[in-house]
């Protein structure tokens, strides 16, 4: 029988989901036939052990919100075991998920496993992640990748990408299945990320380190997205931390001269959701179109 931790960080928007999270986690070990225990960090926020009297839970008070990637951090010295689960408390975690993905352990090379994430409406989050370069801001901001999607494939709009297992270059930190040893080689999350592309420059690193990224379609999990920023994606964070990613990666020089690409592209998209608000008459549409609103506006803030 394998024996796994999971690593679930917890902050006080979204804790209110974790039981659904741990109910669903511990039905898909169950049903692997896997053995597990629960670390919870309290990421700046309060969490009582009484409240969740499954066996082998265990609590991490972390006094502040110190991030996403340097809660994982102090949670990985108190792990143990070989193999990891690291999961936001706003998934819900199908019944063969883990019974799907635990194969792909016998792979000596395997360093995370990511199973295929679904949103409420069923649609497919697309969490396998181009790596950021000048290129990729290019295509994604222009939209080249939904204007010529032949010309220009893309997992951020080709759900081709999601209908087969295989090696992936980087994928969105929401639930993986990750090698303790794996994780330590590549040095774990760079605590400078307090949230947004911690997860791709870990990924870059650990494939760096020789470990692959595997991508399980079969397995699957459903996703309330961004309930730790109140349901939105907080704008100001995602262009500090793609900054950081650029620089780290590109230097300074080149990293500028993205970020001017990206600022132009998201100045044009800021217009382009501000006409679909203003005409669209589709309520899901036009919700859409808030939430983008509010992520350039956060941005530009």
């Amino acid at each position: 029988m394998i024996k796994l931790t999971a690593i679930i960080v917890t902050v006080k928007k979204d804790k209110h989901l974790l039981k659904t999270c741990l109910v669903s986690l511990d039905k898909s070990v169950k049903h692997a036939g896997a053995d597990i225990n629960y670390l919870i960090v309290a990421n700046g926020t309060v969490i009582r052990k009484e409240e969740y009297p499954a066996t082998g839970v265990s609590i991490l008070k972390l006094k502040k919100n110190a991030g996403f990637g340097p809660a994982v951090n102090s949670a990985m010295k108190k792990v143990e075991s070989d193999w990891v689960i690291i999961v936001c408390p706003d998934v819900i975690t199908g019944k063969s998920c883990l019974n799907e993905i635990l194969p792909f352990s016998l792979d000596t090379t395997a360093g995370i496993i990511a199973p295929l994430v679904r949103l409420k409406d069923k649609r497919i989050q697309k969490t396998i992640l181009p790596v950021p370069s000048i290129k990729e801001i290019f295509i994604e901001s222009s939209y080249l990748y939904r204007l010529l999607p032949a010309l220009f494939k893309s997992p951020l709009s080709d759900n081709s990408f999601y209908k087969r297992t295989g090696k992936v270059g980087a994928v969105a930190a929401i639930w993986w299945l990750v090698r303790k040893e794996a994780f330590q080689k590549a040095g774990g999350f760079d605590n400078r990320f307090f949230l947004y592309f911690e997860d791709v420059d870990l990924c870059c690193r650990m494939r760096k380190s020789g470990y692959d990224l595997i991508f399980a379609h079969r397995a699957e999990a459903l996703h309330l997205p961004h309930q730790s920023t109140g349901g939105k994606t907080d704008g100001r964070l995602y262009l500090i931390s793609l900054k950081r990613f650029l620089r780290k990666y590109y230097g300074k020089n080149t990293s500028a001269f993205a970020i001017i690409i990206f600022a132009i592209g998201s100045y044009l998209r800021f217009f382009y959701w501000l006409f679909i608000y203003l005409t669209g008459r589709n309520l899901n549409t036009r919700k859409t179109a808030v939430d983008k609103l509010f992520f350039f506006k956060s941005m530009a803030s």
